[in-house]
């Protein structure tokens, strides 16, 4: 074989071996790209449902420490004829997961000006589950001048449902 011929052989079979070496490595790397796509979409989602968990329990920790934002108090106060304020009134759970129990009310006897004129401590034994409304009533001898009064959540036991 003269020189010539064997250059252009040795050209082909260059180039041939990099035509292969190019396709095998493309294939690879659209394979690895598919993979890591993969990958990232289940890291995603992974990532995703831990950020629903951690926003659950800090929704749980939040409505377990502070139930007087989750119990919504409504009273209907009168007073009797022996001059007793009547409470009656209902309390509503508005936590998605938390069950309150024991709450202990607190009741303010206001003056016409707003001032408070004395105050006690009304404890509701009862379980209130989560979007559930009870009721209660209690009946206090507060003070006889007294023109309002107001009703608000001092503490309660969470159990989480």
């Amino acid at each position: 074989m003269n020189r010539k011929t064997i250059l252009i052989l040795s050209i082909i079979i260059v180039v041939g071996v990099g035509a292969v070496m190019l396709y095998l490595s493309m294939g690879l790397k659209s394979d690895d790209n598919q993979a890591l796509a993969g990958d990232a979409i289940y890291q995603d989602s992974l990532d995703a449902i831990d950020r629903e968990i951690k926003a659950h329990r800090e929704a749980l920790l939040r409505e377990q420490n502070e139930p007087a934002d989750f119990i919504e108090i409504e009273i209907d106060p009168h007073k009797n004829l022996l001059g007793e304020s009547v409470i009656e009134g209902e309390l509503h759970n508005k936590a998605t997961g938390t069950r309150y129990e024991d709450l202990e009310l607190m009741i303010y006897w206001q003056d016409e000006t707003g001032a408070v004129m004395d105050s006690v401590v009304e404890v509701v034994f009862q379980t209130i589950d989560p979007g559930e409304t009870s009721t209660f009533k209690t009946k206090r001898k507060g003070p006889r001048k007294s023109k309002a009064i107001q009703v608000k959540l001092r503490k309660a036991k969470a159990i989480e449902k």
